[in-house]
C-alpha cells in the first residue's frame, strides 16, 4: 500500500489548529480562528505530530500560533465531523480535517464557531509578538 492508512482518531486525542496572528483581534482569539479553507478546517493529529511540527509546517511559522482541541469535543458539536486524512503530498501523516463548520444557516455556522470557541482554554503555542 502506498502511503499512510486513514485511521480513526480516539475521542481524547487532540487536534492541532494552526492560527495566524492576522486573525486575532486585539492580539486574542476570536471564534472566526475556526473557519475552513478548501471544504475544511485542516489540523493536526497529536498522535502523528507536535504543536511544534504543525508551526513549523506554515509558510511563516513564528506568525502563527497552535491551539489544540479534543476531538471528542469537536465531535459533539452539531453536524461537525473529525476525518485523519494524511497528506501525502505534503509528507504529513498527522493531517485531519473537521468537516461541517459551514453547512447550513449562518446561525448555526455561528453557533459552530462559538462551541469550538468555547473550548479554548490557552495557547499551545503562541505567536510571535502576539
Amino acid at each position: 500500500m502506498n502511503g499512510w492508512p486513514q485511521e480513526t482518531i480516539p475521542n481524547e486525542d487532540r487536534l492541532f489548529l494552526r492560527v495566524h496572528k492576522n486573525l486575532l483581534v486585539g492580539g486574542q482569539l476570536v471564534p472566526g480562528v475556526f473557519r475552513e479553507q478548501h471544504g475544511a478546517m485542516s489540523t493536526d493529529w497529536e498522535r502523528f505530530s507536535t504543536a511544534q511540527e504543525s508551526r513549523a509546517r506554515a509558510a511563516r511559522p513564528t506568525e502563527n500560533g497552535i491551539v489544540a482541541l479534543v476531538a471528542g469535543g469537536v465531535r459533539s458539536v452539531p453536524s461537525l465531523r473529525v476525518v485523519h486524512e494524511p497528506d501525502q503530498i505534503h509528507k504529513n501523516r498527522a493531517h485531519t480535517n473537521v468537516h461541517g463548520l459551514t453547512e447550513g444557516e449562518p446561525q448555526a455556522k455561528t453557533e459552530r464557531r462559538l462551541k469550538l470557541y468555547e473550548m479554548f482554554h490557552e495557547w499551545e503555542l503562541q505567536p510571535e509578538g502576539v
